[in-house]
């Protein structure tokens, strides 16, 4: 074996593969998240690959490089295993259990013990598919047989205590020791009905089992496209420690339940040539993929009843070269389906900074919302922007919210003439206000809070925020400009859903400013914003409401509707939760590889919406075009802040870490990438 620049490559005989006809194609592995760029593809561009590939290689020359890249992975799984155990195989009836049958026929030949275990019928009767049924025959001239499932319980529960009595009365052959591992190549992408009856059983069985599972191509089950059981959200899935997936990683392997099942992926790519050159090889064949053939949005009329990525920074470059210009033309692409959110991506889409910079070029930040009761949505959002590097962040009040505000200067900092006693009093009352971001105030006590005046001197008795001093205050007024120069409004957070809060998003969008709108504005919203940029950040629940459809089928297909909100408010569309999907008016689509759980908790949206909202500040400041900053600045912003989440539960636990504290992760985040534009170094 050998390993370089983070593939991995299994040495074949050439024996293997007959004679080539104009392809070359390899047995090589990566982990997706080393590719820069790491694309994602979806299903009907998968299979214009592959039959394209099948057309100019000899049979059987496919199967064998991704069986190989499958022995690759399970050689490495099984090392951290006990020793001598039998490594199980769960055969299907298609290409994937061909591709099973020669992996396990090169484990073999490595001195491991395999077992194979197939669909009624594969005992005696070949599969259909060429290759498949090739594998299964030299399988069966190796003198190795395949097991019918039932067998599998007293596999993997050789003592006689599998659960519910699954076992069979037959005792037959059984491997000389639980199993280390097993092998999923039951179905792949071509299942296009919910597993059930006996497959159904084995894979509940298999999930109970405490044995390590390696998928092929995807975990059985799952629908690669949408991230979500196939066709029945109840049926049930194989749950992967590891998958390998062929040709080019997939957007279901890496949201919703897909990030749940895949567990880490590898990617085998069966080519030497760079995917964009496939791609393009593709295009001029065929013609381009026709936009019509993206997904609609499910409906329940429609649809049937019902360990995270492991980030590696071992590629990165740590000699401090400046980040390129993230205006370039060619500093995302615009050309392929879908793209996963990496370190590297993130570094070459953060805005850079000149060593001259001033507060002018971080630009300036509005965050409309934070009233009575919610003030502490509005702080997190305004950390948030503060903290992704905005050179100055305000948050709008009114005098009838918010009383105690006092003042009605711009700034919300400490104020020179306040004596000592006052500024002691302000930083010990700051934590008494607002403690949970996420729960507005009963009304009468909103209202008995707004009828208290501010103290006799005029004084203010609690700024913006005293632990924030460089966060200031603007006084809200329709009449009013806005402040700095030309501020991107951050539009929702506490902003509340009753007749003021309409009129305040009636403002906002009137103001012909960059938006960012999230939370409560989601709520408000009926119709595209008429505005030079807009991103929209809603959880599946408000985007359930946006596209009128219910949660579960916002979850059911993650990427389509993220696609959907973006074509139908023709904003970047943020549709957060596990593998956050960024989608854009033109059909791009984006995945999160950053998070953890540690971010299920109140307030981090807000965080994230100040976030997204300071980046895209920069990146006009910049001079990026603002459809092409809004893109930017939400794929930056996700994985910034779900990068900020894995510090965060490495150092304190995955548990009770307080929203406020991500924004103090960004600035070493930052400062750690350096890998300008897919590692060319600028002079």
């Amino acid at each position: 074996m050998e390993t370089s620049a983070g593939w991995h490559t299994v040495n074949i005989k050439t024996s293997c593969f007959g004679t080539m006809k104009t392809r070359s194609i390899t047995a090589a592995v990566r982990p997706a998240l080393l590719q820069t760029p790491a694309w994602v593809l979806d299903l009907a561009t998968i299979r214009r690959l592959e039959g394209r590939w099948l057309d100019e290689t000899e049979p059987g020359e496919l199967m064998a490089c991704a069986g190989a890249a499958v022995a690759r992975v399970a050689m490495a799984m099984w090392k951290n295993l006990p020793a001598h155990a039998p490594v199980i195989l769960l055969v299907g009836p298609g290409n994937n259990g061909g591709d099973a049958l020669v992996a396990g026929r090169i484990l073999r030949r490595a001195g491991l013990a395999v077992w194979a275990a197939g669909m009624p019928g594969l005992d005696t009767t070949p599969p259909e598919a060429e290759d498949a049924r090739a594998a299964w025959e030299a399988w069966r001239a190796d003198g190795q047989v395949i097991h019918g499932f039932e067998q599998v319980a007293d596999w993997l529960w050789p003592d006689g205590d599998a659960p519910d009595d699954e076992q069979d009365d037959d005792d037959g052959d059984v491997p000389p020791a639980e199993p280390a591992l097993i092998i999923d190549g039951l179905f792949g992408i071509g299942l296009a009905r919910p597993l059930a009856g006996r497959v159904a059983e084995l894979v509940r069985l298999v999930n109970r089992a405490r044995v390590p599972v390696l998928a092929i191509d995807v975990p059985s089950g799952l629908d690669a496209d949408r991230g979500a059981p196939v066709g029945d959200a109840e049926a049930p899935v194989m749950q992967a420690r590891q998958t390998v997936t062929m040709i080019a990683d997939k957007p279901g392997l890496h949201t919703g339940a897909g990030l749940r099942h895949a567990g880490r992926v590898w990617v085998a790519p069966l080519s030497d040539l760079p995917l964009e050159a496939e791609l393009a090889a593709l295009e001029a064949a065929d013609g381009p993929a026709d936009a019509g053939e993206w997904r609609d949005v499910p409906t329940e009329a429609e649809t049937d009843p019902d360990d995270g990525h492991n980030f590696d920074d071992s590629g990165m470059d740590d000699a401090g070269a400046d980040a390129p210009c993230p205006a370039d033309e060619d500093s995302f692409p615009h050309d392929l389906p879908g793209v996963l959110l990496t370190a590297p991506l993130a570094a070459a889409l953060l805005p850079a900074r000149a060593r001259d910079a001033h507060k002018g070029n971080g630009g300036d930040v509005l965050v409309v919302g934070g009233r009575l009761g919610m003030a502490g949505a509005a702080r997190l959002a305004a950390q948030g922007a503060a903290g992704a590097g905005a050179g100055r962040v305000w948050i709008a009040v009114e005098e009838e919210d918010c009383p105690q505000t006092g003042a009605t200067e711009e700034s919300g900092s400490l104020r020179p003439e306040d004596d000592a006693e006052d500024k002691q009093a302000l930083v010990a009352d700051a934590g008494a206000r607002d403690a949970d971001a996420s729960v507005a105030a009963p009304e009468d006590e909103a209202d008995d809070e707004a009828e208290t005046p501010p103290d006799a001197s005029g004084k203010a008795r609690q700024p913006v925020d005293p632990l924030h001093p460089e966060i200031m205050r603007f006084v809200w007024d329709a009449d009013a400009a806005l402040p700095g120069a030309a501020p991107v409004l951050v539009v929702g957070c506490g902003l509340g859903q009753d007749e003021k809060a309409q009129q305040w998003l009636e403002h906002a969008l009137a103001s012909q400013a960059p938006l960012v709108i999230d939370a409560d504005a989601l709520g408000l919203l009926t119709e595209a914003p008429e505005a030079p940029c807009s991103i929209l950040t809603p959880h599946p629940l408000e985007a359930a409401r946006l596209l009128g459809v219910s949660v579960a089928d916002v979850q059911a297909d993650r990427p389509a509707c993220a696609r959907a909100l973006a074509a139908r408010f023709e904003a970047v569309a943020v549709l957060k939760g596990a593998g956050t999907v960024v989608a854009a008016p033109d059909g791009r689509l984006a995945i999160n590889t950053s998070g953890h759980p540690v971010l299920a908790t109140a307030g981090t949206g807000d965080v994230l919406a100040g976030t997204i909202a300071a980046l895209l500040a920069g990146l006009l400041r910049a001079g990026c075009p603002p459809d092409e900053a809004a893109w930017q600045a939400a794929c930056a912003g996700v994985w910034l802040h779900g990068r900020a989440g894995e510090c965060l539960a490495r150092r304190q636990g995955p548990r009770g870490v307080p929203a406020g504290a991500l924004p103090g992760q960004y600035p070493g985040i930052m400062g750690s990438l350096s890998i300008p534009s897919y590692g060319k170094v600028r002079s």
